[in-house]
């Protein structure tokens, strides 16, 4: 009998103890995405940060990142990433500039007992430049559009997907052929190797319809541009004959079509939606006054 309750108290206090052990959880690995379109504060830690242990719980998350620019160095600690180090899931509210971060977490419970756990975190940073590309190509013809998204990040590679894929032989490559039979707007979704990505507008490709491609190109005076009502236009020269102005959308539909007698003259734009739009002003069967305008 004796026997049976030493192994019974034997095995309480196993369980006990099993029970007690402290366990600090700092979560798995974090990407921060900056400048991206999926760009969150990472939130660190796990679902459940402790095991074991006496409650209550004390908690202390440490970093110390070193970031160098030329002869100067600055030294960051937790508390200038994160929003609170005492918190069991505390969010990272600045990126730093280093690649990566790592952070340390202790966990101190009633009993004094003590455990340590770290978590990486690993950083895209998005740039972007400001130039932007507008094109204008006659119906059926294509253009090589190497210029790439205008997106870049420090962490190769990339995936592209091009969308619209109209007019596309690949939407999978930086730079690519285009041939759309209408005017349009290409966009790139673009993923680094950390899975941030970016969803940029870059190419605008203006068609001129069948039928005009073959016409001389003219400049025009146009103003104010953009309008959000009247639109005024100046051919520059006297007028012959009648010449015909259509305007058309970024689909390359007719929207508006007039009748030109005169070289100054004036439209009203007011009823349009506001966007882009195309204008083509033909006459003496060899001659044309294209361009773009904007509706505000």
């Amino acid at each position: 009998m004796k026997v049976c309750l030493w192994v019974i108290f034997f095995l309480c206090a196993c369980v006990l103890t099993t029970s007690a052990q402290l366990t600090a959880n700092a979560g798995p690995d974090k990407v921060y995405c900056v400048n991206a379109d999926n760009d969150e504060d990472p939130v660190l830690g796990a679902d459940t940060v402790v095991y074991g242990g006496t409650p209550p719980y004390t908690y202390k998350w440490e970093a110390h990142d070193i970031e160098v620019i030329g002869p100067y160095s600055w030294h960051f600690f937790a508390s200038d990433f994160l929003d609170d180090t005492t918190a069991a899931n505390p969010t990272m509210i600045y990126s730093g500039s280093n690649d990566e971060t790592v952070f340390r977490l202790t966990v101190t419970d009633a009993d004094n007992q003590v455990s340590v756990d770290t978590v990486v975190v690993r950083k895209s940073f998005y740039t972007f430049t400001l130039d932007s590309w507008e094109f204008t190509i006659n119906q059926g013809e294509s253009i090589y559009l190497q210029w790439g998204t205008g997106a870049y990040s420090d962490r190769p590679p990339f995936d592209y997907y091009w969308h619209p894929t109209h007019g596309l032989d690949d939407s999978t490559s930086e730079m690519f052929w285009a041939h759309p039979d209408y005017s349009i707007r290409y966009y790139c979704k673009m993923t680094d190797a950390l899975g941030c990505y970016v969803d940029v507008g870059r190419y605008m490709i203006y068609v001129i319809p069948v039928g005009t491609n073959d016409l001389e190109l003219n400049s025009v005076s146009v103003f104010p541009n953009p309008s959000t009502g009247q639109l005024n236009f100046n051919l520059g020269e006297e007028l012959n004959q009648i010449y015909k102005l259509n305007i058309y959308d970024l689909n390359g539909k007719i929207i508006l079509h007039y009748s030109v007698k005169s070289s100054a003259f004036t439209i009203d734009v007011s009823m349009i939606p506001t966007g882009k739009y195309m204008y083509q002003i033909t006459g003496d069967g060899n001659k044309i006054y294209s361009g773009i305008f904007v509706k505000e």
